[in-house]
């Protein structure tokens, strides 16, 4: 009991991300399929639903404002990392096979474990560690098949990677000094602004004035802003609650739902290598889980000094 009432609201959030993610993939799938392939103005519609809802939350009571706001000193370093992390993945996977683009996916984790090591002095322990890795080896085993590797592609996987850890580690900074909500109140609208100029100059204005809106696309598009604003706001709830490297490990939760859903939904071909590999990720999952919320030793109590504690100093002793 006193568990489920320690947790639950995180593992709620972490639940309402993966359900929105898996949610949002099958989604945009669809309005890729109605012709619209503007992507960053897609993702300015993301942020700007964020920024209005997370405005509305805070006006219906869900949260106050801080006395002093963020300065853009703070707030813009994280939406420029948004911007790059997002970019650079698309480019990743243009550039890359899909093998060495899943490679570099898995190298989420331990980049963050290194730069978290040498920025912040945060270490893992032995068994969160070998769960981590049954984790990203079952994911290795269902995921990586054909790997041909550019140099343009590496780079842009490579600044996938350290744009993803500087962000989610930033965002983690960020709210050690207000809430939350409060974080993702000031960032999206940053974000929004420079996702909104990337639409301007690489999605072509002219041919998104002319492109024609389908009723259908429209609903589709407003379901997927919703999802998107569920997914940014429990972003930096559960980064703020736990750590970058446990929402890397939600991270590939829900890409195990996806090819779960592509396989039920869309009848992609799922093989035994898949499913193993699956399995054996979801078992890291399930350890690292266990590792992290299992109750710490207490720390043994200080010894005092019996002479201190008498008021005395030890080189009155006779």
């Amino acid at each position: 009991m006193e568990f489920c009432n320690k947790h639950m609201a995180t593992i709620s959030v972490m639940l309402l991300n993966i359900v929105s993610v898996v949610a949002i993939v099958i989604i945009n799938k669809k309005i890729y399929e109605h012709g619209f392939t503007f992507y960053n103005t897609l993702m300015t519609m993301h942020f700007i639903a964020t920024t209005v809802g997370v405005g509305i939350y805070q006006k219906l009571g869900g949260f106050e404002l801080p006395e002093t706001p963020p300065t853009y000193q703070k707030t813009f370093p994280i939406a420029a990392c948004q911007l790059g992390s997002v970019m650079f993945v698309n480019y990743s996977l243009a550039f890359n096979s899909v093998g060495l683009y899943q490679i570099l996916k898995l190298a989420n984790i331990p980049v963050l474990c290194v730069v978290e090591f040498f920025w912040k002095g945060i270490t893992y322990s032995l068994p969160v560690l070998s769960s981590l890795t049954v984790l990203l080896s079952g994911i290795g085993v269902s995921m990586v098949t054909d790997v041909s590797v550019n140099y343009w592609g590496l780079f842009h996987g490579v600044m996938a990677t350290l744009t993803t850890a500087a962000l989610q580690i930033s965002v983690k900074d960020l709210s050690k000094g207000m809430t939350n909500e409060q974080s993702c109140y000031y960032v999206s609208p940053v974000s929004a602004m420079l996702f909104g100029g990337a639409a301007l100059v690489l999605d072509g204005v002219l041919r998104l004035q002319t492109f024609d809106f389908s009723f259908e696309l429209i609903v589709l598009l407003l379901v997927s802003c919703v999802c998107a604003f569920c997914i940014n706001l429990s972003v930096f709830i559960i980064v703020g609650k736990t750590s970058p490297v446990t929402y890397q490990v939600v991270g590939h939760v829900k890409t195990i739902l996806v090819i779960v859903g592509d396989f039920v939904l869309f009848s992609h071909p799922i093989l035994m290598r898949n499913i193993g590999g699956m399995s054996l990720a979801m078992l890291g999952v399930f350890w690292y889980t266990y590792e992290k919320l299992k109750p710490k030793a207490p720390s043994p109590p200080a010894v005092e000094d019996p002479v201190e504690m008498e008021g005395l100093n030890p080189k009155d002793r006779k």
